[in-house]
């Protein structure tokens, strides 16, 4: 659609700006005035326009396969983020700009009405006058002349002014500005109608001007007259008025002299500038020639040639014939299977399935009746079925090829070709590779595969070796080792090495499930709920509380990846407590990261001037230790003595120090101050 616009909106551009540089400066005004119109119809029209062009054959395209490797067991993946939809968003100020400028269209039509309504009217001619109380220059609305009621009762307005206005109404000047007004706010975006809307109005007034000049044959005294009414003003922008900005262009086309040979040729120009438009903002489309002689052809009639086989030769000539290799002539033919192919036009193909050469033609002569006209995506159904089953026969004949037969084809092309065969929620709809979008390319089937196999050498050190697999139901642990040797061992039963190997434990954060959420959750219509991986209906819900769950988590569900089963925007899943411990059991005990066992005794590093030592304490379950308790009981530091205690930058009593848990320190150090004297630096987790 975006593509559309661009060059509906150049085309008209270049079709103004061909009119300002060849066509406004002579005088052949009914015609630029349907130029005009018809450049806005020619730029929405020739966009659509199909040119079918001579397909140049494709050359055969080298795929490189995807390789799997089902080494991968185990994969974390993340919940996918909805996207924002800018394009909505956009489209969305696009239609309130849009409605705001019909409101000011439709308040202005409003006023217009209110005016010939209110005022007094009469009838003059063709037109009707509108006697209004505000001084104005006179100027037309559809067959409505609006002129100011004081100069029309002392016979004021000009002669040549009725004429000009009455052209503007007889001519229905009116509706070609209405049309540019409703197009400017559909399409507000295009700043070329602004420009357009203006050369319209011109033109009008050239025309209108020239109808004065004929019927009055005065020029020069109505361009005295144009020049005094050119300060007067009008309050209502959609009727036709003097405008002093366009009357120097007025006033210098009404003394113009043309030539009819240069308005001939400049007419003539607009038919080969619009021929090459067409060439250029078309669509074009490959297509091969139509050759009906290949319709009129068959493939092959002829029967296969028999083997005959002789029985008047003895066992004995045969011996004394293998005996001699040049005397054994041998002659054989492979049986083939045969199909026939049903024609769009009613005729019938006899195909030998593995043949190259009955293959080619019999894609030839599908070739032919694709590219016939109309195109597959405009034919009816009856035509689209034909080619749907003459291409399904003839990928039948292809595939059934061999690998090496395959390499001297071609593959057979889709009978909507150029156009990608989309479908979305059981429509389907066409568009040109260059049109879609990035919704689209996700409904497009993976690419095929190749006629050719390539290979892309991996060097043998970046495949995986080892397969790892946990199962935490029988508490075993398996996997693979270099030699290909598949070994499956319980956890308990393994080895410090086999450990190593074990994947990180699983996280089992909580989360508390709000009361909100909850009760949300019970709505059937907008959310689909499992509860300890299992599927359950949401009234099953009445039978927990908010605090029954240890954690939850749920995303949104786009529109393609519903199903009938489960139609919900929202997916939740939810896990109990006694789940979660249940998991937590049969998780296997995570590797430890210290090589000495750690459950003896617990480490903790201080820094005595620029040299550190670590200090054991025991663990004893019985006795939590506080900080005063590890530095009281230090060899090192007993050996000095301590004058300040500093804890997080901030100088503390020694009484602090007895409540702090030993397991929440983060750094320690000491600072020498003499000798015999230091300070203690210590700070916290928290």
């Amino acid at each position: 659609m975006i593509t559309y616009l661009i060059k509906s909106g150049l085309c008209l551009a270049l079709l103004l700006a061909f009119y300002h540089l060849i066509l406004e400066r002579e005088k052949m005004h009914q015609f630029n005035r349907f130029y005009l119109l018809g450049s806005v119809l020619f730029s929405f029209l020739t966009p659509l326009y199909t040119i079918y062009i001579e397909a140049v054959p494709p050359t055969s395209e080298i795929l490189t396969p995807m390789i799997i490797d089902n080494n991968i067991t185990m994969e974390i993946v993340p919940l996918e983020t909805e996207e924002i939809n800018y394009t909505q968003y956009l489209l969305t100020v696009y239609a309130i700009i849009a409605l705001i400028l019909l409101v000011r269209f439709t308040k202005n039509l409003t006023t217009i009405f209110l005016k010939i309504k209110q005022h007094q009217k009469i009838k003059k001619e063709k037109a009707t006058l509108v006697l209004v109380d505000d001084t104005i220059s006179p100027h037309t609305f559809w067959n409505y002349i609006f002129i100011n009621k004081e100069e029309y009762y002392s016979d004021k307005i000009e002669t040549e002014l009725y004429t000009h206005e009455l052209t503007h109404a007889l001519q229905k000047h009116t509706l070609d500005i209405l049309l540019i007004e409703f197009l400017q706010i559909i399409f507000w975006i295009n700043p070329t109608f602004i420009f357009l809307k203006k050369a319209i109005k011109l033109n009008h007034e050239f025309l209108a001007d020239n109808e004065v000049i004929i019927t009055h044959k005065n020029t020069t005294e109505y361009q005295y007259l144009l020049l005094n009414r050119a300060a007067w003003n009008n309050e209502y922008y959609l009727a036709s008025n003097l405008n002093y900005l366009l009357t120097k262009k007025r006033l210098l086309m009404m003394t113009k002299q043309s030539s009819r040979t240069k308005i001939l040729l400049k007419k003539l120009a607009v038919i080969t500038l619009l021929i090459g438009f067409i060439m250029l903002f078309a669509e074009k489309v490959e297509a091969y020639e139509n050759n009906n002689e290949l319709l009129d052809s068959e493939i092959t009639q002829g029967e296969l040639p028999k083997e005959q086989i002789t029985t008047n030769s003895s066992l004995e000539d045969i011996k004394n014939k293998l005996n001699n290799a040049n005397s054994l002539k041998m002659s054989f033919t492979e049986k083939r299977d045969t199909f026939n192919v049903d024609l769009p036009n009613g005729e019938q193909l006899k195909v030998w399935e593995d043949k190259i050469t009955d293959y080619n033609k019999l894609n030839k002569k599908y070739e032919g009746v694709r590219n016939q006209k109309p195109h597959y995506i405009k034919s009816s159904e009856e035509r689209q079925k034909q080619l749907n089953d003459l291409f399904s026969k003839l990928g039948s004949l292809y595939f059934n090829l061999s690998k090496t037969d395959k390499t001297k084809v071609k593959r057979p092309v889709p009978p909507h070709s150029p156009y990608v065969r989309l479908k979305k929620e059981g429509d389907v709809y066409y568009k040109l590779k260059n049109e879609l979008t990035k919704e689209d390319k996700k409904l497009l089937p993976p690419p095929p595969a190749s006629n050719k196999t390539n290979y892309t050498s991996v060097k043998s050190d970046s495949i995986p070796k080892l397969k790892r697999i946990v199962n935490g139901k029988k508490g075993t642990f398996t996997y693979t080792t270099k030699e290909g040797t598949t070994i499956t061992k319980k956890i308990n039963e393994l080895t410090g090495e086999e450990k190593k190997m074990l994947p990180p434990p699983i996280r089992l954060k909580e989360k508390p499930l709000s009361i909100k959420l909850f009760e949300e959750l019970k709505n059937a219509k907008n959310f689909a709920i499992w509860i300890d991986g299992k599927s359950v209906n949401n009234n099953v819900l009445n039978n927990y509380k908010n605090t029954d769950f240890y954690n939850y988590n749920g995303s949104f569900v786009h529109k393609n990846a519903r199903s009938k089963r489960f139609p919900q925007e929202y997916q939740y899943q939810l896990n109990t407590k006694e789940y979660i411990q249940k998991i937590k059991k049969q998780l296997p005990p995570p590797p430890s990261k210290n090589k000495k066992n750690v459950n003896s005794e617990k480490k903790l590093g201080w820094i005595v001037g620029n040299k550190a030592h670590e200090i054991n304490i025991p663990n004893k379950s019985n006795e939590k230790l506080n900080v005063f308790d590890i530095i009281s009981h230090d060899k090192i530091l007993n050996n000095y003595t301590i004058k300040r205690y500093f804890l997080n930058n901030k100088e503390v009593p020694e009484q602090h120090l007895k409540k702090i848990d030993y397991l929440n320190l983060e750094t320690t150090r000491m600072k020498k101050i003499s000798d015999e004297e230091i300070n203690i630096y210590i700070t916290t987790k928290n």
